[in-house]
């Protein structure tokens, strides 16, 4: 589960589900896979308010993608709402 959502394996460093059960951090997880499937896949071509590119990261707490434009290389943060996730025919 840690390793899912980008989190240090060591339990010291780690403190999300320190202390609770494992009905608890089950629960959070689950909620953490069911965010990521509302974002679109690193690697996915997307078209953006902020430029066309691939996501290179996601912020899934945050519900945000970084997008690496096509035009110039910059990465750019992008919420869900400034997305438009390509077809695949596109």
């Amino acid at each position: 589960m840690a390793k899912e959502q980008g989190l240090s394996l060591t339990p010291r460093s780690s403190p999300a589900c320190a202390g609770g059960s494992s009905a608890v951090c089950a629960t959070k997880y689950q909620t953490y896979v069911e965010l990521k499937k509302t974002l679109p896949a690193v690697g996915a071509p997307v078209e953006s308010v902020k430029g066309d590119g691939t996501v290179v990261r996601q912020n899934v707490l945050r519900q945000t993608v970084v997008v690496r434009r096509s035009e110039d290389n910059v990465e750019v943060e992008a919420t869900r709402d400034d997305l438009v996730v390509r077809r695949a025919d596109a």
